[in-house]
């Protein structure tokens, strides 16, 4: 999944979760409190990113995050690191032909 798509999830399940986003554009640069997220939207809309990604990140990288963008990095950081990690486990347990 490249980055482009993981920022497409985040901004669907903003909208999903913070009221009044539909048919908003959106500028990433922004944290999701600029549009009126309150800390639990915010909760909601990580974890249904990390659910839909099938990753975990920890909290301590999150506390950190000041935007969208940066949420954004973030995820796909994790993505590609799960990526990585699957396809490292794949080629070593295929067997010699």
């Amino acid at each position: 999944m490249n980055k482009q798509d993981v920022q497409n999830l985040v901004l669907k399940n903003m909208k999903m979760n913070i009221d009044n986003l539909e048919g908003l554009e959106i500028d990433t640069q922004k944290s999701m409190a600029a549009y009126g997220a309150s800390s639990i939207d915010m909760i909601e809309v990580v974890a249904a990113s990390m659910r839909n990604l099938k990753i975990r990140v920890p909290r301590t990288k999150l506390i950190t995050l000041k935007n969208i963008d940066e949420l954004v990095d973030t995820l796909h950081e994790y993505v590609a690191e799960a990526s990585n990690n699957s396809a490292d486990s794949n080629q070593g347990s295929q067997g010699v032909v």
